[in-house]
């Protein structure tokens, strides 16, 4: 019996060990880059180290990693995630091929996705006259947050009163105090067509500069462009 139960014990340790060495080579798995590795002649290396630092932010953005070997002939290789071999290149000239391969993968086409996301949002972000900072992360992020709004005066102390305090929060992202009758930008809610109804109850400026990706300045139709579901917000009827 006694020898039995230390049987089971050691299977049991035996189990756990190796477990732990797969769980191991799992979390090295997902934590390395794609690498590049290039074999060259000590005479070429410099030429081919310029290539590279011409692509160099492209790489980095794809998560590569470039490793020099010396050797007579050239060869380039791209290695996945997987530690595979995906592409091998003989020509130097067509080291930036590796770009395409990579964003041509599954994973590559996600995370060129993911970029193009990030990118679009800076541009609007920086077209709406915002910061890209903490109290903006929502703007062009989100469900709703869609209209460029300039906000008049009377709508941004209308706001306030009304629960819907973009009135302050737009002052605070400007950094100071607006001038008289100077518009402040901020992204309201094209759910609930805010700018609209603040430019249709005021007379102090406020008006829609742009509506996300569309091409028009109707909320309305930018709801339906852009699949918006409609909603409720304070102080709008």
């Amino acid at each position: 019996m006694k020898n039995i139960i230390l049987i089971f014990i050691l299977l049991i340790i035996l189990i756990i060990i190796k477990f732990n060495n797969k769980q191991e080579y799992f979390l090295d798995y997902i934590s390395n880059n794609r690498k590049i590795k290039i074999q060259s002649s000590e005479k070429e290396l410099l030429l081919i180290k310029n290539i590279i630092n011409n692509y160099k932010n492209e790489f980095i953005k794809r998560n590569v990693d470039i490793e020099y070997i010396i050797k007579p002939n050239f060869k380039a290789e791209l290695y996945g995630y997987d530690g595979n071999l995906k592409k091998t290149i003989y020509q130097k000239e067509e080291i930036n091929n590796f770009i395409k391969e990579i964003d041509n993968m599954p994973m590559g086409r996600l995370e060129k996705k993911e970029r193009d996301i990030i990118l679009n949002r800076k541009q609007l972000l920086e077209k709406c006259g915002l910061p890209d900072i903490p109290e903006t992360s929502h703007c062009f992020n989100d469900t709703t947050h869609h209209t460029c709004c300039l906000l008049g005066s009377e709508a941004r102390e209308y706001a306030d009163n009304s629960g819907n305090p973009i009135g302050t929060t737009s002052i605070n992202v400007l950094g100071r105090t607006p001038k008289d009758n100077e518009l402040v930008p901020w992204c309201t809610c094209t759910g609930s067509k805010v700018c609209s109804f603040y430019k249709n109850k005021f007379n102090d400026g406020t008006n829609i500069k742009f509506i996300g990706n569309t091409n028009t300045e109707n909320e309305d139709e930018a709801i339906n462009e852009l699949k918006i579901t409609r909603h409720n917000t304070p102080g709008i009827f």
